[in-house]
């Protein structure tokens, strides 16, 4: 059985005989475009703001033919042009997706309740039942009702709910306040003290001062050995340091000088960079690795996926959850999210991908960098770490406390194809660290900035100016407020890729930016590509464009990805000219007339590729540094095609002095 859209439609409202069943799902599984198909069917589907076809424009379908087609009615030539149709236009395709769906419902029996069959019956009557007017005006006889007179379709009136279901949860919520309440009330109660001589419990004297004589100390050195009850030093002085209440009766806290020994540690402790955890502004202790788990999620501002190896697909994962080696984790930007490796908390910035290579956690903090931005905070132990990056490994040693900061930004530039993998940038705060590639060291003295490429080597020179995200303790406010637009386009009973293809359509420019990168963050460009051509929606075509560019700038292999999903989406031929005008022509190239001409004849109007004609203006605007004269790749005419096309001729599309790279 050929797998066409009508079998794909059928299949999927499963009304095939089981044999097909099996035959086409065998078919789905084997192409790949089938299944994009499949995703397609399902989004265009679930989106409100498509509308019906109109029977005019270039979307315009006779709703007879919709109907011969679902039924199987249409001519083979038709079929091929209607389905032509539905695959390049997400209207016709919804339409027919929604009809076969609807259709396929409705042979099945439905249900219909006795009371409405029985109310529908009463209330249309025969045609027996109208009267015939007479001529010699005699009143025709009142027949006595058959039946009893309707009454009222209402619902019942519920039943009354038990006492103790209306007033229980009540009752239980006063009870639990009297219980905290006394529970308060009992903290708030100063403990008893030890009297030297017996040991008896005895209230402190009113005003009496915590660092006076006989309170704690004396105390816990001259208790009698033999005891019936014995209390540990550290106990009793930290309760006769503990809270007192003055003259007044008001709770005064102890004087932190008046505690001592492990009391005095206890109420106030330093961490390892010297400033006090219970200072305003202290970075939080980082959360312990559960046993068995190479590392935890300490903290999640926003968005923080895991790729389910299992499952094939991303998941969200929330503060708490035990990370194993080999998880592949996403940071999407604006958002942060804190892990902690093998006692060493590590925060992601932005959109950042990394990949745990620990065996277990009392080994070295160990991760591969694919992309984004890491910090190590100044608070984590000092010790060794271990950072991969394009097939290669750097080893930090970090003698003393020092936040250092990872890079890995794939930035590109125009005419410039990627050769080869984008380097670790790695940068220092302050402090000293050893550093070793490929047995290669340096040493780093903070601040300052040393870059490792994919080479093995480390360039030559330090630069001493920091990036300023390693010291913002927090988001900035914008980062916020576009983080949390972002996050309401989220649901938790939704695929977390499904919802941020269907960001990829939201009314806000930012938010829908926001989303193709996360999009290419994800690594399925399949759902990429389609935005190309995109009518109607030029900011999403052209913050696409800036997410492949992107996306190529990372090396050979991103490279072969991008290819192979323009080739599928727009075929081989076109594909290559796209995969072409994304990268952008070098110096030399730029400079030649073929190069011009053959740009302005893609811009031609009988050109059927909205992406082709974007992505020439794009390029011919880069090269000149001229705007569009008033070209409109969506809507071409020719008075838009000849102004460049008289540029052209006139051999004044030439090269800019400086041409600015494009975001």
């Amino acid at each position: 059985m050929r797998l066409t859209l009508r079998t794909l439609l059928a299949w999927l409202e499963d009304t095939l005989p089981p044999i097909e069943v099996r035959e086409i799902g065998r078919q789905v599984s084997e192409s790949a475009y089938a299944q994009e198909l499949v995703e397609r069917i399902y989004r265009v589907t679930r989106q409100r703001r498509l509308t019906v076809p109109g029977t005019s424009g270039p979307e315009g379908t006779d709703p007879n033919i919709v109907a011969s087609y679902v039924d199987n009615d249409l001519d083979a030539e038709q079929v091929g042009e209607y389905e032509k149709k539905c695959l390049s236009s997400d209207v016709n395709l919804a339409e027919a997706a929604c009809v076969h769906q609807i259709l396929s419902l409705l042979g099945q029996k439905v249900h219909v309740p006795v009371e409405a069959k029985t109310r529908m019956y009463q209330l249309v009557k025969g045609r027996e039942s109208t009267p015939v007017a007479r001529g010699d005006e005699v009143k025709p006889a009142v027949r006595a009702p058959v039946t009893e007179p309707i009454q009222p379709w209402v619902a019942p009136a519920p039943p009354a709910r038990h006492w103790l279901e209306r007033f229980g949860p009540v009752a239980g919520c006063l009870v639990l306040v009297a219980l905290l309440s006394w529970s308060a009330y009992q903290s708030l109660t100063p403990p008893l003290a030890l009297t030297p001589s017996s040991g008896v419990p005895q209230q402190p004297a009113a005003g009496a001062a915590p660092g006076a004589e006989g309170s704690a100390e004396p105390v816990a050195t001259n208790l009698p050995a033999g005891n019936s009850q014995p209390v540990a030093a550290e106990a009793i002085a930290g309760t006769a340091a503990g809270d007192s209440k003055d003259a007044t009766g008001a709770v005064k806290e102890a004087e932190p000088e008046a505690t001592t020994g492990s009391a005095a540690a206890s109420s106030k402790t330093a961490d390892n960079s010297g400033k006090p955890k219970n200072e305003p502004g202290a970075t939080p202790p980082a959360r312990a690795v559960p046993a068995g788990s190479v590392g935890v999620v300490d903290q999640v501002d926003g968005l923080l996926l895991r790729f389910h190896a299992e499952k094939r697909e991303w998941e969200r994962i929330a503060e708490g959850t035990s990370l194993s080696t080999s998880d592949r984790l996403v940071c999407l930007e604006p958002f942060r999210a804190r892990i902690v490796v093998a006692r060493t908390p590590i925060t992601l910035i932005g959109e950042t991908q990394v990949v745990l290579t620990n065996k277990t956690a009392a080994e070295t903090p160990a991760f591969e960098l694919a992309d984004g931005r890491a910090l190590i905070e100044g608070s984590a132990p000092s010790g060794s770490l271990k950072i991969g990056f394009a097939g290669l490994t750097v080893t930090i040693d970090r003698p003393s406390h020092g936040s250092v900061g990872l890079e890995r930004i794939s930035l590109w530039h125009y005419g410039e194809p990627a050769t080869q993998l984008s380097p670790l940038t790695i940068h220092a705060l302050d402090g000293e660290l050893s550093l070793a590639l490929d047995g290669t060291k340096e040493t780093l003295a903070g601040p300052g900035t040393l870059v490792a490429d994919s080479g093995g080597r480390f360039q030559s020179g330090t630069k001493k100016d920091l990036p300023a995200w390693m010291t913002e303790a927090e988001p900035s406010l914008k980062d916020r407020k576009l983080g949390e637009q972002l996050l309401e386009q989220f649901s938790k009973d939704r695929p977390v890729l499904t919802d941020t293809v269907l960001a990829t359509e939201s009314d806000s420019p930012v938010t829908k930016k926001l989303a193709i990168f996360a999009v290419k963050a994800l690594g399925d460009l399949s759902f990429l590509t389609p935005i190309l051509s995109r009518a109607g929606d030029r900011s999403a075509r052209q913050s696409t464009a800036a997410a492949l560019r992107a996306y190529l700038s990372r090396g050979p292999l991103a490279g072969k990805q991008v290819r192979a999903s323009l080739g599928e989406e727009f075929g081989d031929q076109t594909g290559q000219v796209v995969e072409r005008l994304l990268i952008g022509y070098s110096p030399d190239e730029a400079a030649r007339k073929e190069t011009h001409q053959r740009l302005v004849e893609l811009l031609s109007p009988r050109d059927q590729s909205l992406a082709v004609r974007e992505l020439a203006l794009d390029n011919l605007k880069n090269i000149t540094g001229r705007d569009d004269q008033g070209y409109n790749p969506e809507n071409p005419d020719e008075k838009g095609y000849n102004a460049w096309k008289s540029l052209l001729n006139k051999d004044e599309i030439k090269p800019a002095p400086k041409r600015k790279a494009a975001d």
